[in-house]
């Protein structure tokens, strides 16, 4: 659905760039916020889809002025920029609302960094951005509509999940950033790579330094930990590297102004789409490729032009790496215990809901398979930091709490479902029940201990050999209580030997 967002807003701003006499960037800036918007909005409720069509034209023009300002007075814009793009970071200490909408705002900055030709200044071309805005948010709002009817896309996302939970992962690295949240962390990170980025690359490529601000301020955002940073650099660089060769062999086929090098910009974004759920490589490498061949559409291809860019995409994901691990860095360690934390909070509210709240049952379930794909999204570093290490390190990890946590989520779906069809099965588990619940408050002082490595519980003799191995089960209700209880049993031990 993206993509056909994008492709209608395509031809949407092209027809109103021929009407209105504006510049191509117009049609540029339109494609990527439609490209961008998408994955902007799915976190926002109703509410925040409405706020979008107040925020996004707003924000455009805003941006139309940063990027005219950049071009006449550097120094200037390029600072108003890097307040501009961390600002909203720090805004979601004010709450999911306020930080959903302030993610939306750096869309248009993000896409004034990917317009090859610098915007015009003037009232009429700030204007004319932000109707080329609000056609791209109309496109895809009119996707997200066509896409929730077929059932392709669930839109009514638990707040929870609206934005990236760093702000309780509180560390004791020192006392200044113990007293600092964690978004206002991440935002002086954002700055400082994207000042670094802006100074390093007009000084080193006065010609293209936007492509050392993109990576930078790519690899940066979204901040899950220091580990979550390196591994996002590290993919970066990657499929980057392979996207602009190929795109770069590819955009040499066609003639500047070549209408087939569109329908080839068109055809990688769909592939970027379909593959990113894969890996965060192809979609970098995707996303790279479309860009190189959008500024070869511009004339700006060639060998000299290939390798430039790849320095630029290093020296940025350099940058944002090491911005996240100097500048006040989040511990992983820390990101992981605060979403172990919540989903195990939510998981003792769901036992307690079975005894004496079956109504309540379904929205901790939710609840918990909220926390759980929070806790999914920082297992792609830690999985692979434990690959290279397997040989050296060969004992529980973050990464088997993890998969532990999911088999959790599976069992309670399947207790949510079945347990107020069957209230008086309720009560025979009713032993087991306890049990598990005893096991999630062992499992949380677990956690909750940070002075050592390696923890055992208060008393085993009373916390886990009491507990009891279920017997076996024919019924639907029991095999998941028993399945669950099974998985909780492994979760004090692995959250004990981090």
């Amino acid at each position: 659905m993206t993509s056909a967002a994008t492709l209608a807003t395509y031809g949407s701003a092209l027809l109103l760039e021929h009407r209105v006499g504006e510049h191509v960037d117009l049609v540029v800036l339109a494609v990527a916020v439609a490209a961008m918007l998408g994955s902007a909005r799915r976190a926002g409720d109703r509410r925040d889809r409405l706020a979008s069509f107040v925020v996004i034209p707003l924000s455009a023009a805003v941006a139309a002025e940063i990027g005219s300002l950049m071009t006449r007075h550097p120094l200037a814009g390029d600072t108003l920029f890097t307040l501009a793009i961390s600002s909203p970071i720090w805004m979601r200490r004010f709450g999911a609302r306020v930080g959903q909408a302030g993610a939306m705002t750096t869309v248009p900055l993000v896409a004034i960094l990917i317009s090859p030709v610098p915007p015009q200044s003037g009232a009429s071309h700030v204007l004319w951005v932000a109707v080329a805005a609000t056609i791209a948010l109309g496109w895809v709002t009119a996707a997200e509509h066509v896409a929730q009817t077929v059932g392709s896309l669930r839109l009514a996302v638990p707040r929870a999940a609206a934005l990236v939970r760093t702000d309780a992962a509180r560390t004791k690295s020192g006392p200044l950033t113990a007293r600092l949240r964690p978004s206002t962390r991440m935002a002086v990170q954002m700055a400082a790579s994207a000042g670094l980025a802006f100074a390093i690359g007009r000084a080193l490529f006065p010609g293209h330094w936007n492509w050392m601000v993109l990576t930078a301020y790519i690899v940066c955002s979204g901040n899950r930990g220091r580990a979550d940073v390196l591994y996002k650099g590290v993919l970066r660089v990657v499929g980057a590297s392979v996207g602009t060769a190929a795109a770069g062999a590819l955009a040499s086929r066609f003639a500047p102004g070549d209408p087939l090098s569109i329908v080839a910009i068109f055809a990688v974004l769909f592939v970027a789409g379909w593959l990113r759920p894969f890996n965060y490589a192809y979609w970098a490498g995707c996303i790279t490729g479309a860009l190189a061949l959008l500024y070869g559409y511009f004339g700006q291809a060639g060998a000299h032009l290939l390798g430039e860019r790849l320095e630029e995409i290093l020296v940025g994901a350099v940058l944002a790496i090491l911005a996240s691990s100097l500048v006040l860095p989040i511990k992983t360690r820390n990101v992981f215990r605060q979403r172990a934390a919540t989903a195990l909070a939510a998981l003792s509210d769901i036992l307690t809901a079975l005894r004496s709240q079956p109504a309540e049952l379904k929205r901790h379930q939710r609840r918990f398979a909220t926390a759980v794909a929070e806790l999914e999204q920082i297992e792609p570093p830690l999985r692979a930091y434990r690959r290279l290490l397997w040989r050296f390190r060969q004992r529980p990890s973050a990464v088997d709490a993890i998969d532990v946590f999911r088999t959790c989520r599976r069992a309670a779906e399947a207790i949510a479902s079945r347990a107020t069809a069957d209230p008086n099965r309720i009560r025979d588990l009713g032993m087991i029940i306890a049990d598990t619940s005893m096991l999630v408050a062992s499992a949380r002082r677990q956690l909750g201990n940070r002075e050592t490595h390696v923890l055992v519980p208060q008393d085993p003799s009373v916390e886990l050999e009491r507990c009891c191995v279920p017997p076996p089960a024919t019924d639907q209700l029991g095999r998941a209580m028993a399945e669950l209880h099974g998985a909780v049993r492994q979760l004090p031990q692995l959250l004990g030997s981090r």
